[in-house]
């Protein structure tokens, strides 16, 4: 999934998302490159897709990045 725009400069301690969303990021790709050892200090750009593990109806629950007008 792409990084939730109120995700971009947060990291996964900031996130908290194993408490909040009951999902686990297990990895996250920029451009060809996926890192699995991710380090939780770290803060998300835009650039970066992650990969997502948990419920479908978790990760459903998940922030969605919304299309602006004209996209």
């Amino acid at each position: 999934m792409p990084v939730p725009t109120a995700w971009v400069g947060q990291t996964l301690i900031q996130l908290d998302l194993r408490k909040k969303y009951h999902v686990n990021i297990v990895a996250k790709k920029k451009g060809k490159k996926i890192e699995v050892n991710i380090l939780p200090d770290v803060p998300f750009t835009e650039e970066d897709t992650l990969i997502v593990i948990g419920s479908n109806k978790d990760i459903n629950h998940l922030p969605k990045n919304e299309k602006k007008a004209g996209q």
